[in-house]
């Protein structure tokens, strides 16, 4: 079976890092022939060019510049693949002339949000209408995603991020991390996120100014860099400035996570809804107890009051409570946290994301699409 996947980049996104988990399985299987398009010369995967499959890289001189949609038709007609799959919303629109005039299946897995209030202004929404009677299969990563694109359900299926827990194998030690940050013998309560709009460093540090000025003995991180970093930065108030830590962008985000008592995500409802979190996955996955805004697919993964909190609104004080709450009663967040562990062993693991993709693509193989259940995402 030849599989011809489409990528806008291979940055260091939750999506690129799904599809080379799945590229990696998929290229030591005999069964299947993958070459993959990347429309951008970023790529921060390394370990996609020790894999046994042919990469392309079509990028564009300008935003107006086509001639990659046109590679890419020239390239099917060379290949004549089975399968198209497409992981990114640029992608799938260059693949639209080579599904008409080649006639491959094209698999669409644009969807990996699950925006609030979306209208056709908006380029994900467009992009992905557009897209719509060109698609065979749609594969989102929630089904607070199918919602908000309006998806064909019986064309749609989802696949939930899956986390890799050999990622975890070799973490710095704790001592040294400690050390490194400072932290002593301090409680942590950190948020991992990039410093963007779609997420609401404004609140996190709110909450963090009301917990620490009552409490000596808790220690607020955020981990991630981006645009808006240095502005969150100056907004934190002095007296409180020796109690949180900014990491800035580091390579070490699990090793930091591994000293949270309380992992924290808050996302800016009126420009982002979160499909699966890869944030959320490493919390859980290390044991931490979750603390959340009811936003997108974070109800999928967080069971309220069993490995965490969904908080349904932004009010501090129902944050700073919940916080208390857990850093009073050790035995409460462990027993959260090791329920979120086996949530995402159990239903969230690398391996089966990867057996459900597989599973798809020999269905389509065998002409056996029938018993791949398609449509929305039974609770776990």
């Amino acid at each position: 079976m030849k599989i011809l996947m489409l990528a806008d980049s291979m940055g260091r996104g939750g999506t690129e890092r799904r599809l080379t988990e799945l590229l990696k399985v998929l290229s030591a299987q005999k069964q299947y022939s993958i070459e993959l398009v990347i429309f951008s010369d970023r790529i921060e995967f390394e370990e996609l060019f020790e894999l046994d499959i042919t990469i392309h890289t079509f990028t564009r001189k300008t935003k107006k510049d086509f001639t990659p949609a046109i590679r890419l038709f020239k390239l099917c007609r060379k290949i004549k693949p089975d399968v198209v799959h497409s992981w990114g919303s640029m992608a799938i629109m260059f693949a639209i002339p080579a599904k008409v005039w080649y006639r491959p299946i094209l698999i669409n897995s644009i969807i990996t949000d699950a925006p609030y209030q979306m209208t056709l202004r908006d380029q994900r929404l467009f992009r992905f209408k557009l897209s719509v009677p060109f698609s065979d299969i749609f594969l989102a990563n929630s089904d607070a995603g199918l919602k908000a694109y309006s998806a064909p359900i019986n064309r749609s299926k989802v696949i939930y991020n899956g986390f890799d827990f050999r990622r975890l194998n070799n973490l710095t030690p704790e001592d040294l991390v400690r050390r490194k940050w400072q932290l002593e013998d301090k409680k942590v309560v950190g948020m991992v996120g990039a410093f963007e709009p779609r997420k609401d460093y404004e609140t996190f540090i709110r909450i963090a100014s009301s917990v620490l000025s009552h409490r000596q003995d808790v220690v607020f991180i955020a981990v991630g860099g981006g645009s808006r970093l240095n502005e969150i930065k100056e907004n934190v108030n002095p007296q409180i400035k020796d109690r949180m830590i900014f990491t800035g962008i580091t390579t070490e985000v699990e090793s930091i996570v591994q000293l949270f008592d309380i992992g924290i995500l808050l996302s800016n409802r009126s420009v982002h809804g979160e499909g699966i979190s890869n944030s959320i996955m490493e919390y859980m996955a290390l044991r931490k107890p979750v603390l959340a805004n009811d936003n997108g697919g974070n109800k999928e993964i967080i069971q309220n009051e069993k490995t965490g909190f969904i908080i349904m609104d932004n009010k501090v004080l129902n944050w700073v409570e919940k916080i208390n709450y857990l850093l009073d009663n050790p035995d409460v967040a462990k027993r959260m946290g090791q329920a979120g562990f086996n949530r995402v062993k159990n239903y969230f693991h690398i391996d089966l994301m990867v057996e459900t993709f597989t599973d798809l693509y020999s269905a389509l193989n065998n002409g056996e699409t029938s018993t791949f259940r398609l449509g929305s995402q039974k609770q776990i």
